[in-house]
């Protein structure tokens, strides 16, 4: 087969190519979208390109996996004609870009402001100098009556560059100072807050990785300024948008998480959408963070912002964006946490179809494990983890120690050995953590010294079994193994 083709079909017991993975993240409506894209004869002028799509969407609609057959693609474009390489080698690639160029389209046509600061560039680009001055008045009045956020910010930093770039050319050079202080300031303040939460995110990596870095530039830059005075200068000169950035400043800074909840709940709308699934998933970080530290009574007021999350529609940036994965599997797993068993039956049933596509059958398979799990059906369960794939290590993690719990509840003890080894190899993965290590070797420590007491095989101080667990990391098998401690 010719080498080009690689880039459009998988070699055996491959990955999938890259035509079929970008056609595997299009969901619902898109499909329909995509086509709408192909036929506008701006976007494209080869009349070849839908037959390609409606081949696709075909497998789609039967519910087969997606799958590029050049030849049966080949016999639909060119009925009668013999089989051209070089002649589907262009097709494909031209209808990959046509898909590539209607992502990129797409993404030019969510909310936001892209195509209004393209406008006004072309405006200011073009020497229209009456309208651009107009159109930039009127935008940055409409700025102000919206949902606010850190991309908001760059928008408005931009129209301000556009400004001073048209005054510049113009009678105007000595009315820019303003706009240039104004720049100035809207820039920083952005590059603060996004600086905030790079250093959030890194000490949260540092944590899970268990390891000491020394401080950077960055770091030090961070903590020599004065919030205090930073506030006052923003409700002196910006009291249109102080309270909003001291709403975003507080959650990266603060560890206070009653006063943080308190804070973002009752500014929450204030927040385009997007900003607020980022604003409550910074609250859940510190969540995390606190819970770790071995705060498990906040387990709870996880599952407590999920439900806040949902109710309110903040699970997902965009309208027509899937639920995260990641944030799926933590949903589940504190549900699980929690016993929230009833609850999280009703959120697989009318979340579901928003789970992401290529981890749907996974996620819907978990769900199922802890659901059984739940009513005591054990072997069913345990057949159900089995089918689980592709989910990340830490969801598998959840589930060694669900299987653990079950083999326990049956009494399985013999084929608990055999678990436990299982146990142990999955925690060489390269890919688990320090953190997450350390946290298996406390929970298959005290778990071994749970099953001699339970078998009557080793006398122990179930006293001291229980502050052991009680000082280990919070996680649902360590509460697990205290119930079942107070039952011997």
């Amino acid at each position: 087969m010719n080498p080009f083709l690689n880039d459009f079909l998988p070699a055996r017991g491959m990955k999938e190519s890259k035509l079929i993975q970008l056609l595997n993240t299009l969901a619902g409506d898109e499909w329909k979208e995509f086509e709408k894209y192909i036929i506008s004869p701006y976007f494209n002028g080869n009349k070849k390109y839908l037959p390609i799509l409606k081949y696709f969407r075909s497998q789609k609609s039967k519910g087969v996996p997606l799958n590029s057959s050049p030849e049966k693609i080949y016999k639909k474009l060119y009925p009668g004609k013999p089989f051209n390489k070089n002649v589907m080698n262009t097709m494909l690639s031209g209808f990959t870009k046509m898909l590539e160029g209607y992502l990129v389209q797409y993404d030019y046509d969510m909310p936001g402001y892209n195509k209004k600061i393209a406008y006004l560039r072309q405006i200011e680009w073009r020497n229209s100098v009456p309208l651009f001055r107009n159109e930039i008045k009127a935008f940055l009045k409409e700025m102000n009556s919206i949902p606010f956020g850190t991309v908001l910010m760059d928008h408005i930093k931009e129209v301000i560059r556009l400004r001073i770039q048209e005054k510049r050319k113009s009678n105007y050079i000595r009315k820019v100072e303003a706009d240039y202080i104004q720049k100035q300031d809207i820039q920083f303040f952005s590059n603060y807050i996004n600086a905030l939460s790079d250093e959030r995110n890194l000490r949260l990596v540092r944590s899970l990785v268990n390891k000491e870095h020394p401080e950077s530039f960055h770091s030090r830059w961070l903590n020599i300024i004065n919030t205090e005075e930073l506030f006052e200068y923003m409700d002196e000169n910006y009291p249109e948008i102080a309270e909003k950035l001291k709403v975003l400043i507080a959650l990266h800074t603060s560890k206070n998480y009653r006063k943080n909840k308190e804070l973002l709940y009752k500014h929450i709308k204030l927040f385009a959408r997007s900003e607020q699934t980022s604003l409550i998933l910074l609250l859940e970080a510190l969540l995390i963070e606190l819970i770790n530290d071995g705060k498990r009574e906040l387990v709870s007021e996880r599952h407590l912002l999920h439900r806040f999350m949902l109710e309110n529609e903040m699970h997902i940036y965009y309208t027509k964006a899937k639920i995260q994965t990641r944030l799926t599997e933590n949903i589940i797993s504190t549900a699980l946490w929690c016993k929230e068993f009833k609850w999280l039956e009703n959120f697989v049933k009318t979340y579901s179809s928003s789970f992401a596509d290529e981890m749907k059958e996974s996620l819907l398979l978990y769900a199922e494990a802890c659901l059984l799990f739940h009513k005591k059906q054990y072997p069913e369960a345990m057949k159900t983890i089995r089918l689980v794939k592709n989910l990340p290590y830490y969801t598998r993690f959840v589930l060694k120690n669900l299987e653990l719990e079950m083999l326990y509840e049956m009494k399985e003890f013999p084929r608990l050995d055999y678990a436990i080894d299982s146990y142990l190899k999955f925690k060489e993965n390269k890919s688990i953590s320090a953190v997450f290590k350390k946290s298996m070797d406390q929970n298959i420590s005290a778990f071994k010294m749970l099953v001699e007491l339970a078998e009557g095989r080793k006398k122990g101080d179930l006293k001291k079994l229980r502050e052991k667990l009680r000082t280990a990391t919070p996680s649902q098998f360590n509460d697990w193994m205290l119930e079942k401690i107070a039952e011997l």
